[in-house]
């Protein structure tokens, strides 16, 4: 592996081709895979990638079980394990006989509310126990009867064997041997993997050069630098003609629908944070054609840098963000190891539905993951009817309602944005109609009529009507409305008497005191301007701001 180090950004590469067959053999990681696994030793559990099915019908568990054998067996991936060399370098083994841990469980004795809780904690244990990756495959399936007729299905994977496109291929294979008891030849463990070479090298090195400043997410924690990964979620839904004004949009304009969404989701936090310069987090899928149809970790994760301005059109937006995810596509499998996004974005595929035995019917099922890897993701799901929105937030940094928001701004943002492509950025609003009439009605509070009064009026009918209410508190003493506005009165006609009137302005050097209180009340029944003074400043000062003394100034 070669490292090239400039300022913040890392760049690593690492060439070799792995070996094909199902003979055990010893073979490099590629830098992606390399990473992961010092993460592994770091944060284990962030490393899990963790979903869950419900399964209707009559699902033979035995042949379940064997067709999840069958898929370790044809991906090389699944049957390998990875240890520390002598050098101490992660080195990957890949084993012939290498069996996925497979797990059954039966909670039909349960009902109702019972069942669901049980049907938690099972999903939880297995998401939050960590892999050892020197003995066991990095899979793991959980099945659990729920009913007669009635399955869960939890699948554990981890990211070094893994990637976004692993888990279509994954369902489609399962089903294939679930069917037909069998599925094709192994496939080689690895495409080859070449160096990415000087061109990506230096563009990164370009594309990163002065790093942004990490954003400041908005709430009283957004900046908050987590050190406990415990995260929730929330969904909001896109309906189905709403994603076809973003496909139409990604068509007039050449782009894509995740560049469209990716832009809309850039305003959004360009909008709550004024932030101009900042990297998103967004997995791609491998450009070699020979990872297709692989379940490895193929995908990178490529910190796209963000540079939304107020001042431009979302139309000149969405071209930037196209050509920069096109080039950071297009200069892959570089290691970029010192880029902590705190935002991330992607999007999915509902795959559910790719596990299809006859007779069987599959569909996601709502456990998830109570871990996440940066502060809030955002990940577009498409589905029949439109998309699912979640994000995807770490709990020491945002709360349940600020995540909320979050999602129903994106959806207001979406929309102004498809319904105008050449509005600028700065005027898209981020709350709706109602939103914005109750925020002009909490901010201005309820209406009334006041007759103009002075500060001196309002004390003077404030003395009339409750002369010995308290109007001022001081170390123990109480000052009523009668002797305050008493005082000032006094010291009002004084200073008449010394020839200053309206708009001269009077210097005060007094600490906080009630005498400060009654001074400035004093100075205002005058009609003069009270000029508060430190008196902790030093006299050479002082003569500076008063070179003469006169009534007023």
């Amino acid at each position: 592996m070669r490292t090239v180090s400039d300022g913040d950004v890392e760049v690593g590469v690492t060439s070799g081709e792995a070996p094909v067959g199902l003979g055990i053999a010893a073979m490099p990681l590629s830098a992606g895979q390399q990473r992961i696994w010092f993460a592994h030793g770091v944060t284990p559990v962030l490393m899990n990638l963790c979903r869950s099915y419900r399964l209707h019908g009559e699902l033979d568990v035995d042949k379940l079980r064997a067709a999840v054998a069958a898929v370790v067996l044809r991906h090389a991936a699944l049957r390998t394990t990875v240890h520390a060399g002598a050098d101490g370098q992660p080195v990957a083994v890949l084993h012939s006989d290498l069996q996925a841990r497979w797990i059954e469980h039966d909670v039909t004795d349960l009902g109702g509310t019972a069942q669901e809780l049980r049907l938690a904690v099972l999903a939880q244990r297995e998401y939050g126990t960590a892999f050892d990756l020197a003995t066991e495959a990095p899979l793991r399936v959980t099945v659990i009867r729920t009913g007669s007729a009635e399955y869960v299905m939890l699948v554990v994977a981890h990211r070094i064997g893994w990637d976004d496109e692993s888990w279509q291929v994954f369902l489609a294979d399962l089903t294939a041997a679930y069917v037909h008891g069998d599925i094709s030849e192994p496939l080689s463990s690895a495409p080859k993997q070449g160096g990415p070479g000087d061109a990506a090298v230096d563009y990164w090195r370009e594309e990163l050069s002065n790093p942004a400043e990490p954003l400041e997410l908005p709430g009283p924690n957004g900046a908050v630098v987590p050190t406990d990964w415990k995260a929730a979620r929330c969904t909001a839904h896109l309906s189905e003609s709403v994603m076809e004004q973003v496909e139409r949009l990604a068509r007039d304009s050449g782009s894509t629908a995740h560049a469209v969404l990716l832009a809309a989701y850039s305003v959004l936090l360009h909008r709550y944070t004024h932030a101009n310069d900042f990297i998103v987090a967004a997995p791609v899928p491998a450009l070699d054609l020979h990872a297709r149809g692989r379940i490895g970790h193929f995908g990178n994760v490529l910190p796209l840098r963000m540079r939304p301005r107020a001042d431009e059109s979302f139309r000149d937006l969405l071209a930037r963000v196209r050509r920069t995810t096109l080039d950071g596509m297009a200069h892959q499998g570089v290691s970029l190891d010192r880029v902590v996004p705190r935002v991330g974005f992607s999007m999915a595929t509902d795959s559910a539905a790719l596990f299809c035995p006859p007779g069987i019917r599959c569909e996601k099922a709502a456990f998830e993951s109570h871990v996440a890897y940066v502060p809030l993701g955002l990940t577009v799901e498409m589905k029949s009817g439109g998309a699912d929105v979640v994000a995807e937030y770490l709990v020491t940094v945002l709360d349940e309602r600020m995540a909320t928001q979050l999602l129903r701004h994106f959806a207001n943002v979406l929309e102004a944005v498809l319904a105008d492509p050449e509005r600028v950025v700065g005027a898209v609003d981020l709350m709706d109609d109602r939103e914005a009439q109750w925020l002009w009605a909490a901010s201005s509070g309820e209406r009334f009529e006041a007759p103009p009064a002075t500060l001196g009026d309002l004390v003077a009918e404030r003395a009339a009507a409750q002369p010995d209410a308290v109007a001022v508190v001081y170390e123990g003493r109480h000052y009523s409305y009668r002797e305050t506005n008493d005082l000032a009165n006094r010291l009002a006609h004084w200073i008449i008497e010394q020839g200053i009137g309206t708009e001269d302005h009077v210097a005060v050097l007094l600490d906080k005191s009630p005498d400060l209180i009654i001074t400035a009340l004093a100075i205002a029944k005058a009609g003069a301007v009270y000029l508060p003074i430190d008196p902790e400043y030093p006299p050479t000062a002082l003569r500076i701001f008063f070179p003469t003394h006169s009534r007023g100034w």
